[in-house]
């Protein structure tokens, strides 16, 4: 009979936020597939999901290069979908483990197109960072009639303008290559005191900051997040 495959959202870092049903899943699952930047780097998801694995699972770490040149990136793709399409063949329940929701700016929605029968797989969603964010700093998503916005900056400068000109509240992911830039575009737009950085939400290295300065004259890890409130932060 041939395996399931899970795509399994461990949250944004701490081990509890990962769900019952997700704990279910990585303590029964036969294989787990674990995304990792660069060969011989640790994978910051199985950190965060090791403690739910069963110990009989057999732990694949397939590594997904952070690179932007997309015929490149599909052979990783290409080559991770196969051996998971291999697993299920075998018979085994597979569980693809990713930072916050698979749903959401994933390695999982990048490889998925790649299987032989992606519809069949279940997805088990996570938390996601800039949830977390807002419950540790207390600093509203949205209310009333707001509109919320979530946009990844990336490598694209132009895109600056465009996140802070999306709605009332702007979620803005992947910052941390252009943190120097929209610093000086939130000074530009009075929006200095409106933002709060989180950066590696939910770990021992958490850090939370409204200060400008930090955005703009130190470096800003990975794994950060921005919430900015037009309206103001209170």
């Amino acid at each position: 009979m041939k395996g399931k495959l899970y795509a399994v959202g461990v949250g944004p870092g701490d081990p509890e936020l990962i769900t019952i049903k997700a704990a279910r899943v990585l303590s029964q699952a036969d294989a787990i597939i674990s995304p990792r930047s660069a060969a011989g780097k640790s994978s910051f998801a199985l950190e965060i999901a090791r403690g739910h694995i069963g110990d009989a699972a057999q732990i694949i770490e397939m590594t997904f290069p952070m690179e932007y040149k997309e015929e490149l990136m599909e052979s990783y793709w290409r080559e991770c979908a196969g051996r998971i399409d291999e697993l299920l063949e075998q018979g085994m329940d597979v569980a693809f483990i990713t930072i916050g929701d698979p749903m959401l700016y994933s390695t999982y929605l990048n490889m998925m197109g790649y299987l032989k029968a992606p519809e069949l797989a279940e997805v088990i969603p996570g938390v996601n960072s800039f949830s977390l964010a807002a419950a540790r700093t207390g600093v509203p998503l949205a209310m009333g009639d707001e509109t919320l916005s979530v946009v990844p900056l990336g490598k694209d400068e132009n895109g600056i303008i465009g996140a802070l000109e999306s709605g009332d509240n702007i979620v803005i992911m992947k910052p941390s290559a252009l943190s120097g830039q929209l610093a000086r575009e939130l000074s530009n737009r009075g929006l200095e005191g409106s933002f709060v950085l989180a950066s590696m939400c939910g770990t021992q290295s958490e850090e939370l900051s409204r200060d400008i300065e930090r955005l703009s004259s130190k470096r800003v890890p990975y794994l950060s997040t921005i919430l900015v409130k037009k309206g103001g932060i209170k």
